[in-house]
């Protein structure tokens, strides 16, 4: 049939210009379907143009007439689709749309935007039902968002934090935005707890306690901090009875120094004060007052159960330690560091390999939170490591009072209390080891070097056992004997690993700071520890050489290098010690807070440790003597901060002296460095340093007391003296003097900047310049005795004190003394000879006996003549160089003074002590012999008879 007549049978036939495609992809596809309105007089029928899944029909595309021919179909034309496929398309596609839209809804629930707004949502609700603590949560999820909605959700908690004061639930409250951390603004806050404690204070005191121990102590800190104070302060006054009240209100007054208001408060509770803070401030107050038996009963108590619990936390931290080294090293054996780092290693050689594996273990370290916990734990728990120190030294004292038997029993329970706090191993070495110390703890040196020779001796002194003594010695401030056995061991180690090991601690025991480069480079000073340490001593060097700008540089790199390193008693004590040197320098003021935070914190974390207890007593005592002569003298622009000659030019007159020496015994630092000076006379009993510092202390304050006990301890003591032999011998050969003479240019620079300094400053600036020439004269170069003069002259121009009025007198002799040599070949030999030791005008006071007629020198009679207004100012301070010189001129006063000396308990003292801490001094000597003289011995000179006996040199003395 043609075409024509097709479309006259099928009207609606629409023609096609081509075939509607088809294909079929694993059942899937485009094809035609089915069959429908079959026509017999044209043989044709209307199939389906369908979209099929697994060949089942999913959407009608079209409908077309077709004619079946052999090998295929002819389409004909176009047709409409059938109502029933109209009707399952409409289905398909609403269906479609349906699902869309219901994704899109779905998707715009689900998304950050929405769950933030509806969060911020309920968190209101909350607010307005008047629920601040159910709004917390809503609110920190849609403030932690990042979106639009953060903001109005942090402003939310902000406010609800300023609206702690009028919730009466507030302690929830205050748990529920601290959950929030840092979403919740801390000073709004922080001002919401301030309101809602005052709101309570005075009606509700409890309710306001329940407030602030809700928050975190670290965080109650200024006006919180008095705010609890006036809270514990009113449940005190409200339950009298109650310990808490009290122990809490002690420990506050305890940190401001207050001793009296502590021991008001706690006294009525001695009894019942067990393991309580109160107990361990009760208990120094009893220490203080020498009240050892009730010291001993409240420090037991004290310790009892916080020592085993210390014992404990020092176990659980030193697996960790090992805990964390052993996975970390296994974790770089498996191929947990990056791949760079591996070929890196690969290329190295052993050294840099050890330094690169140590690197790697260190950050591991620092990046593990459990040990920083641990960490925290023996931190609070090393507080009664001090207490247990301080136990065991009144259980020594206690034990003198008492007869043999009960003595030998006080003994062995100081000696039990000692060992509780160190790590003693099981190891029969590490006993014998520490069991040595304890002995030189006790008193009985003998038996303690016995067990170390034992020691010794059954390792056939073995190089890793010589290091283990040498260590021990050292903290026992016996630096010498531990130099030698270091330095034994470097010699007879068999391994590279162990003779750096061997330099490095002998470093430690140098004899100056020259000695410590030469060691220290003697280690692999590519370890970063070894790094820091040389650089540190490098800048030591550098500060003696009067090289400021060097040694700058190099305390930075050691302190940047030390707090690289883990963090640690050791390393945060060099790097302590590195930054009180760099604040010697720069004068930077933040450097030296952040010295003494860094120092406190190193023996927080060791408290037992003598070496970082002495080093520590020391800065206390230099921080002590700043804030004492304070803003009077910069002493960052002459570089004397903290040095306690300062203290002289501090005063005029008796009034001035007796202020000055009142504030230096009330200072708080200045207290804390004599509690740890008497820790350390027990636990660090051969360091020198540790009794002449404590000497020097109670002879200023003028504490006859404590000066007569620090003589009965120190007949006991069996002291180091090797270094000071070292140190003598090294002098008199000249090996420093040209180290010193740099040093000594170096500080007469800065001296002479401060010149245009505000007067005081200006007028010690001029008095220390002077004495730089009388060193520079010491080793050997020229001076100017007129220019010496005119300084001290300016000086006491610019301001009359003691200091600058007794420089005077000082240089006047010097200059009649200079003159005596121009003059007298005879005295100018002896100037010669012993010009290192004694000096010029010491020299002259005995010549001024020998030959009468010198004491008509004006300069002579000038400085005898300010000499002796000086003395009659301050009778008391007389030094007996000023005795012997008046004495040699047969003054008035000699006698006078002579009489009031012999009876002062302090000067006689002070003679005897000095006598044992200054063995190969020569002034020393020369006081002694002088000492002999007021005395009236026959024979005077014998008294620095033993100075001779070791070798010092002396002039004849009459």
């Amino acid at each position: 049939m043609a075409p024509s007549d097709i479309q006259d049978v099928f009207p609606d036939l629409r023609p096609i210009s081509r075939a509607p495609t088809t294909f079929l992809l694993y059942l899937c596809g485009l094809t035609m379907y089915g069959s429908r309105d079959r026509d017999e007089q044209t043989r044709t029928e209307v199939t389906t143009h369908v979209l099929v899944v697994m060949m089942v029909p999913l959407l009608a595309l079209g409908a077309y007439r077709v004619q079946h021919r052999p090998g295929g179909m002819l389409i004909l034309g176009r047709t409409a689709i059938s109502g029933l496929a109209r009707a399952w398309n409409f289905l398909v596609v609403a269906t479609l749309v349906l699902a869309l839209a219901a994704g899109s809804w779905h998707a715009h629930t689900q998304s950050p935007e929405y769950i933030a707004g509806q969060s911020l949502e309920r968190g209101r609700q909350a607010l307005a039902a008047n629920q601040p603590s159910s709004a917390i949560p809503s609110l920190m999820q849609a403030a932690r968002s990042n979106t639009i909605h953060a903001k109005s959700a942090r402003d939310e908690l902000s406010r609800c934090a300023s609206s702690v004061a009028t919730v009466e639930s507030a302690p929830t409250l205050i748990r529920a935005l601290l959950s929030a951390g840092d979403l919740v603004d801390a000073k709004a806050l922080d001002q919401g707890v301030s309101a809602a404690v005052a709101r309570h204070v005075t009606s509700q005191p409890r309710m306001a306690l329940a407030l602030l121990d809700a928050y975190p102590s670290k965080r109650i800190t200024g006006s919180l901090a008095e705010q609890r104070d006036q809270v514990i302060g009113a449940l005190h006054v409200a339950e009298p009875q109650e310990l808490r009240w009290a122990n809490e209100l002690a420990v506050t007054a305890d940190h401001a120094g207050n001793s009296a208001r502590c021991e008001e408060l706690l006294t009525p509770f001695a009894d019942r004060l067990k393991d309580e803070e109160g107990a361990r401030i009760l208990g120094a107050i009893r220490v203080q007052q020498g009240r050892i038996q009730d010291a001993h009963r409240l420090l037991k108590g004290y310790c009892q159960q916080r020592l085993p619990k210390l014992k404990t936390t020092e176990k659980n931290y030193n697996n960790l330690v090992k805990s964390i080294n052993d996975s970390a090293l296994a974790a770089l054996n498996n191929g947990a560091a990056d791949q760079s780092w591996y070929r890196l290693y690969d290329r190295a050689d052993e050294t840099k390999k050890g330094s690169m594996v140590d690197e790697w273990l260190v950050k591991r370290m620092k990046s593990d939170q459990r040990l920083t916990v641990v960490e925290d734990e023996l931190r609070a728990l090393a507080t009664v490591v001090p207490v247990a120190l301080d136990l065991g030294i009144i259980t020594l004292q206690r034990a003198q009072e008492l007869d043999a038997e009960e003595r030998q029993k006080e003994l062995k329970a100081a000696e039990e209390v000692f060992l509780s706090i160190r790590g003693i191993a099981g190891a029969s070495d590490d006993f014998k080891l520490f069991f040595g110390q304890v002995c030189w703890w006790l008193g009985r040196q003998e038996e303690g070097r016995k067990e170390f020779d034992s020691l010794l001796e059954t390792s056939k002194r073995k190089p890793e056992t010589l290091l283990m003594v040498a260590n021990a010695l050292r903290e026992l401030g016996a630096s010498g004997e531990a130099r030698a056995l270091n330095e034994e061991a470097y010699g007879s180690a068999t391994t590279k690993e162990l003779r750096e090991l061997a330099a490095m601690r002998r470093s430690l025991c140098q004899i100056d700071a020259e000695d410590q480069v030469t060691w220290l480079s003697r280690c692999d000073i590519t370890i970063p520890y070894i790094a820091a340490q040389l650089a540190n001593a490098r800048g030591t060097v550098a500060i003696n050489k009067g090289d400021m700008g060097n040694a700058v540089t190099f305390l930075r790199t050691a302190i940047d290098g030390y707090r690289a390193l883990p963090k640690s008693a050791a390393n945060l004590n060099n790097a302590a010690l590195a930054a009180y040197d760099l604040f010697d320098c720069a004068g930077e003021r933040s450097v030296l807070d952040q010295a003494n935070t860094m120092m406190e914190e190193a023996v927080a974390l060791q408290p037992g440790n003598a070496i970082l207890q002495a080093n520590l007593a020391n800065r206390l005592f230099v921080s002590g003597v700043m804030r004492v002569v304070g803003e009077r003298i910069d002493q960052a622009a002459l570089g004397m901060s903290g040095e306690s000659s300062l203290l002289d030019f501090c005063y005029n007159d008796r009034a001035g002296r007796q202020a000055l020496r009142e504030s230096f015994r009330n200072n708080e630092e200045i207290r804390r460095t004599l509690t740890y000076l008497d820790r350390l006379q027990v636990i660090f009993p051969r360091d020198v340093s540790t009794w002449s510092r404590a000497m020097w202390i109670h002879s200023f304050t003028q504490d006859a007391k404590a000066l007569k006990a620090l003589h009965e301890r120190l007949i006991k003591a069996d002291l180091d003296l090797s270094s000071m032999k070292r140190a003598y011998d090294m002098y008199n050969a000249g090996e420093r003097d040209a180290q010193s003479r740099s040093a000594s240019i170096s500080a007469n620079e800065r001296m002479q900047m401060a010149f245009v300094a505000p007067a005081l400053t200006a007028a010690v600036a001029r008095v220390q310049s002077a004495h730089t020439a009388i060193t520079q004269k010491t080793l050997g170069g020229k001076i100017d005795c007129d220019t010496m003069v005119r300084l001290a002259e300016e000086a006491v121009m610019l301001s009359a004190n003691h200091g600058t009025r007794e420089a005077l007198s000082i240089m006047l002799l010097v200059r009649a003394s200079q003159r005596r040599a121009d003059n007298d070949p005879a005295f100018a030999a002896l100037e010669r000879e012993h010009r290192r030791t004694v000096g010029g005008f010491y020299l002259l006071i005995e010549e001024l006996r020998r030959a009468p007629a010198l004491r008509e020198d004006p300069d002579v009679r000038r400085g005898i003549e300010n000499l002796a207004a000086l003395i009659n100012d301050f009778p008391q301070d007389t030094e007996l160089w000023e005795w012997a010189l008046l004495d040699a001129v047969d003054h008035p006063l000699a006698k006078t003074q002579a009489d009031q000396m012999r009876g002062d308990v302090i000067i006689a003292t002070r003679r005897q002590i000095g006598q044992r801490l200054e063995p190969y001094s020569t002034i020393e000597a020369m006081n002694a012999y002088w000492w002999a003289r007021i005395c009236g011995e026959s024979a005077p000179a014998k008294a620095a008879d033993p100075w001779r006996e070791r070798g010092v040199k002396l002039p004849a003395l009459p």
